[in-house]
Parts: structure tokens; sequence; C-alpha cells
């Protein structure tokens, strides 16, 4: 077995495989249509393409605390980059690209966070782009204002917790 780690929206490995699998990663391809015609041309006809990522309403509440974080303090950052499909949406895209769909889940999927994380914590880590943008003297309000909005929500009396909605899929080459 070999396996091959790439860019997807450029990838030309000049062979075919016999099965591709998606963790986490389809979500991040700014190109979507781009991303799935590259994997369709690597697989050969009725090879299996899995995958799980985010899907609709993926992290909402917390993106949303950071994005109303970000205008509140008037700060010069990049957009959020994300895609987080509906079943339609992923569907079309994935028939246009070539695949045959046997299988497609959205469902949510809230995830416990490490003792002591917050929200403000994990868009640290997954809004790196947003947050390298800050300035050191706003650092900690946008953190507080992120917490403020998503403790209602997003906290319990285990800890905190992330908004995760998963779409997942089986489709085949054509």
């Amino acid at each position: 077995m070999r396996f091959v780690s790439a860019d997807v929206e450029t990838l030309d490995l000049g062979r075919t495989f016999d099965a591709a699998f998606s963790n986490a990663a389809l979500h991040w391809m700014t190109d979507q249509p781009a991303a799935l015609s590259r994997i369709r041309v690597h697989l050969v006809t009725g090879a299996a393409f899995v995958a799980e990522m985010g899907g609709k309403d993926n992290v909402a509440i917390v993106d949303a605390a950071l994005e109303e974080a970000v205008r509140e303090l008037d700060l010069d950052v990049p957009p959020i980059r994300k895609f987080f499909p509906s079943v339609a949406q992923e569907s079309a895209l994935l028939e246009a690209a070539g695949f045959d769909i046997s299988l497609m889940q959205w469902f949510p999927r809230p995830t416990r966070l490490a003792p002591g994380r917050t929200a403000a914590d994990w868009t640290r880590m997954f809004r790196s782009d947003v947050w390298a943008e800050v300035p050191p003297r706003d650092v900690d309000e946008l953190a507080s204002r992120i917490d403020s909005a998503c403790k209602d929500r997003l906290q319990d009396d285990d800890g905190w917790f992330i908004d995760y909605h998963r779409l997942r899929f089986v489709c085949h080459a054509r």
C-alpha cells in the first residue's frame, strides 16, 4: 500500500490510484471544484473516494463570535477562510467532478475541548491567520469577547466544546 501527501488543488502525479481518503481537509481547499477534479483524475474508474469534512453550520457559533469581536474592535484582519457545504452543495460538486455518490451524511458532532481550553483558544489554533494580524494590545480583549459571546452556548458544567458539524461521504469515480 502506498500513501501520497500533496497539494490536491494542483495535484499531478502522473498515475492513478484505487482509492482516495480525506479526513478534515477538504473544507480548507479554497477551490473545491479544482480539488475534486484533481482527485478524480487520479482515480481509476470505480475507485472509492471516502471523506469527512466540515459541513453546513460547522463551527458557526465560534466563527460568528470571532467575526463580531473583530468588527467591534475594528481590527484589520483577513476574512475567515472556510467552506462548509450542505449535502446538496457537496453532492453537486462531486457529481460535476465525475463521481457517483453512494453515501452522504451530515451530522452535528459537538467536540469537547481539553480542560482549561476555551472557544478563544480554539480560534487561536484554527483561525491563526486572523490572530496573526491582531495587534498585541488587542489580543486579550479579543479573546475575552469571543469567550463571552460563546459561553452560554458552548460551555457547560464539564467545560468548553466546539460546535462541529460534519459531512461524510463515500463516492466512486465514474
